[in-house]
């Protein structure tokens, strides 16, 4: 580890998004050139989507299927998914959401800086329309899908005998992280604790193992309060 450390790091640590990274390069100068770490594998926390595009890199190459075929043999068909409401592409000539940045907001004055002027449309009523487009890597955000599907996804967690994951699997997927000093992270062996919204969108899932129920909101506005909804949409059940 001490001549190329960036590249020997473990899977977990790229799981629960506490690798090291700098992240000011592009995906693959990162992967070839950087062998310097910010912090030791472990160490603490720190968000990334690197993390889940070295991942999907990972799986693509051992399974040697692209992330949408995986998708489809390993999710879509044991839950029972359309082919069209779980993927990574966009279907010419079907309907989607389309994303809304608030035009009195930060996110929508940053935008100039940091996407390009190709990603959004022209203002509807206050709200400036994205448009449709695909991340640079599939496995950092770029699946398309609805509620209804993602429900599907928690209806599986919450039953005894999933279909998808293992008991000891399951269990990693609920559990918090801890960095090498005992500290909790924001993450789960694979998934983010707390809300998160893509480019125009916010949303947010949950799930209640010992009640068996899960939640789910997904909008159309990085404005929308997703957390205070599901606050109090939550305490009917």
């Amino acid at each position: 580890m001490e001549e190329k450390r960036a590249l020997f790091f473990l899977i977990l640590h790229l799981a629960h998004e506490d690798k090291g990274f700098n992240e000011k390069e592009s995906f693959w100068k990162r992967v070839k050139d950087n062998d310097n770490l910010d912090f030791e594998p472990g160490k603490k926390y720190k968000y990334s989507n690197l993390s889940y595009a070295m991942l999907g890199q990972i799986l693509e190459f051992v399974s040697k299927k692209s992330l949408f075929e995986l998708f489809q043999d390993e999710i879509n068909k044991s839950l029972g998914i359309d082919s069209k409401e779980l993927r990574f592409d966009y279907i010419e000539n079907e309907d989607y959401a389309s994303g809304y940045l608030k035009r009195w907001s930060f996110i929508n004055f940053a935008k100039y800086f940091v996407v390009n002027s190709e990603m959004y449309s022209d203002y509807e009523d206050g709200w400036l329309k994205l448009n449709q487009h695909n991340v640079d890597y599939k496995a950092m955000g770029g699946l398309i899908t609805n509620a209804k599907s993602v429900g599907l996804f928690l209806q599986d967690l919450l039953k005894e005998e999933s279909k998808l994951l293992k008991p000891e699997t399951k269990k990693l997927l609920n559990q918090v992280a801890k960095n090498n000093d005992g500290e909790e992270a924001e993450m789960t062996l694979g998934r983010h604790v707390g809300e998160l919204g893509g480019a125009g969108f916010h949303c947010e899932m949950r799930i209640y193992p010992d009640k068996k129920i899960g939640s789910i909101v997904m909008t159309n506005s990085t404005t929308f309060d997703v957390k205070n909804f599901l606050n109090k949409v939550d305490v009917v059940f």
